[in-house]
């Protein structure tokens, strides 16, 4: 299984907008113990202007994306899609 990024990130700092670049992705298994089988999540940190956001990307079953929380300090403007791949 893999996340994907779809589209373009972009949030305001200072009354400017900037695109979030550079992600970085790590994957955990959230809840080992799901009937369905685990739930992971994902986390995607990207940089926008040198400022840290993250995207936590919930995984559940495996090959569905059922949850996309935003974590950054900063307004969001333009939010990506996250796509599940089953490789």
């Amino acid at each position: 299984m893999s996340i994907e990024i779809s589209g373009t990130a972009k949030v305001m700092i200072d009354d400017k907008v900037f695109e979030v670049i550079d992600f970085d992705v790590e994957t955990d298994v959230h809840d080992p113990d799901r009937s369905m089988g685990p739930e992971f999540v994902h986390i995607f940190t990207g940089y926008a202007d040198g400022n840290e956001v993250e995207w936590h990307v919930y995984e559940y079953p495996v090959g569905d994306v059922n949850h996309v929380e935003y974590q950054g300090d900063y307004e969001l403007v333009e939010a990506p899609e996250f796509i599940s791949v089953v490789e």
